[in-house]
């Protein structure tokens, strides 16, 4: 494993947070710790390799911030759909029916929306959702212009982009669960307690966390909505 020492500490390449980079490319360095701050402020030099400090990275198509917000994440989306949003205008305006910019909404747009969403859509604070909506809302408004949101949503028999989020990221959720060959099946925490309270019968069993950010990461989140579900439903 190569390290890095900064501060008189050293850190893996895992802990740096850096992309895998080739002798012809410039890597980038961020610091992703929610406990404390690490500030980067010369460049880290690892085999020659130059990191520069940065405040988000890209991996797989997903915009990741030091902070855990994904707001240049939410930016790219918006900005990205809204060039598809202008296309599908255009195409109504040459006779494309209903059925035809519901099919282009789904396949050119919300899938867009929704690319890598186990990944990212816990994290979201409430404006940022706001903001994926209402893309949503600009297209579902092509389709049916005479009607408010939620009518449209139940005529096109759509829902709400923040719901449909949650249920494809909770859908990957349990599909890790069903999955005990998944990779990532190993960061499930289960539940080993032999009491008998209601809060015993759940299958997992979190770690306590200190901030909002840890508590809304992917598993925290599901695990906890997921015993949620047991507990209320009895």
């Amino acid at each position: 494993m190569v390290k890095a020492v900064e501060g008189g500490k050293f850190f893996s390449i895992v802990e740096l947070g850096y992309e895998k980079i080739s002798h012809n490319t410039t890597a980038e360095v961020m610091n992703t710790n929610l406990s404390y701050k690490l500030n980067y402020e010369q460049d880290v030099v690892i085999d020659d390799f130059s990191l520069s400090p940065n405040a988000y990275t890209k991996f797989l198509g997903v915009f990741i911030d030091n902070k855990l917000s994904f707001n240049k994440h939410v930016d790219f989306l918006v900005t990205k759909c809204s060039s598809r949003l202008f296309l599908m205008r255009k195409l109504k305006t040459i006779g494309l029916d209903e059925l035809g910019l519901l099919t282009f909404y789904l396949t050119n747009i919300r899938s867009i929306l929704a690319y890598a969403a186990p990944a990212w859509f816990s994290l979201l604070g409430d404006q940022n959702c706001e903001r994926l909506e209402k893309v949503q809302r600009a297209a579902l408004k092509v389709i049916k212009p005479d009607l408010e949101y939620e009518e449209r949503l139940e005529c096109l028999h759509i829902p709400r982009l923040r719901d449909f989020l949650f249920d494809i990221s909770y859908a990957h959720f349990l599909k890790i669960v069903d999955n005990k060959s998944h990779p990532l099946f190993s960061k499930l925490i289960f539940n080993n307690s032999s009491r008998t309270s209601s809060r015993a019968k759940c299958i997992f069993r979190p770690k306590l966390c200190r901030t909002e950010k840890r508590r809304k990461s992917f598993f925290n989140f599901f695990m906890t909505y997921h015993d949620n579900r047991l507990v209320y439903n009895e």
